[in-house]
């Protein structure tokens, strides 16, 4: 016997136990939230009114088996809707709605449910900065600062390999966190609560390659040998081409008729002659003839 009254006793507490959790939700600020009830809502008697009530004072709604006695008070009018067994959902929530939502039956001492509200805004904007780089050819480190609107939530990260690390330790709390890292080959900024997030991300190949030393491919190593290759073979070839078009070029000259006797026969014989010119004068050179120019001796020159 007493060890059926023990386990009476111990359903009848893990009863009250479950009755009484109260479950966290947050909520964005402006939206509407679901307060929902999950239990079963047994009227009796002496538990005739079912209520449900904030911060365990203020009436949000009140209604009884018939829902006849139903009232939504006037705090709001116009912002809550009554589904099935009575959950309630609460719409356009604002800051001053934070606190605890509790749906209960008068003389009742387990509660239906519970709900701890926390309401949060929409958290701002974020900003990745590069404030450092280190690249080569075998690693990129890079230093970056997530900023945000508000001047006191900013912070700086150390981003070696696939790692950040805050520098100087990192901004986050129970209700929003700042904090950076790399995902998908990219280094990303992420500014969170609760009920939203904002990020901007910037490719790190893209960034590391803007700052590494560019080098010159196989391929374009290739194609700049075979271009100086061809290149100095042409030239090779042209001078080659012009030193023998030179030397097998023979020289114009002159030939002088001279005439001598030898006893009753005059015979004639040529010899060549060699001309130095110099440049004359245009008046002279227009005076004189263009076919015919006095050597020694008086002898004609055949001007070739």
């Amino acid at each position: 016997m007493e060890l059926v009254a023990f386990m009476l006793v111990f359903l009848l507490q893990t009863r009250k136990m479950q009755g009484s959790v109260t479950k966290s939700k947050f909520v964005k600020q402006g939206a509407d939230v679901d307060l929902d009830v999950k239990k079963p809502v047994v009227f009796t008697p002496d538990r005739d009114l079912f209520f449900w009530r904030v911060n365990r004072s203020l009436d949000i709604f009140r209604s009884d088996k018939n829902q006849k006695r139903t009232k939504i008070y006037p705090n709001y009018h116009g912002r809550v809707v009554v589904l099935e067994n009575f959950s309630l959902v609460l719409k356009n929530v604002q800051e001053p709605d934070a606190g605890l939502y509790t749906a209960v039956l008068s003389g009742a001492e387990n509660k239906l449910a519970e709900y701890q509200l926390h309401i949060q805004a929409a958290v701002s904007p974020v900003k990745l900065e590069v404030v450092s780089l280190f690249a080569d050819s075998d690693s990129c480190n890079l230093t970056v600062t997530c900023r945000t609107d508000q001047t006191h939530l900013n912070a700086t990260f150390e981003c070696r390999h696939a790692n950040c690390t805050p520098d100087g330790g990192g901004l986050s709390n129970a209700d929003w966190s700042l904090m950076a890292f790399v995902f998908n080959f990219s280094i990303v900024c992420q500014h969170s609560n609760q009920v939203s997030e904002t990020q901007e991300a910037m490719a790190v190949r893209q960034v590391c390659q803007q700052h590494v030393p560019k080098e010159i491919s196989i391929f374009t190593w290739t194609w700049i040998r075979i271009s100086l290759v061809l290149g100095l073979a042409l030239a090779l070839i042209f001078a080659l081409r012009r030193r023998e078009r030179q030397a097998t070029r023979k020289p114009e000259g002159c030939q002088v008729l001279e005439s001598y006797n030898m006893g009753d026969i005059t015979k004639d014989r040529v010899r060549p002659c060699t001309l130095k010119l110099r440049p004359a004068e245009l008046p002279k050179m227009l005076e004189a003839d263009p076919m015919q120019v006095t050597g020694q001796n008086n002898n004609p020159l055949l001007a070739l």
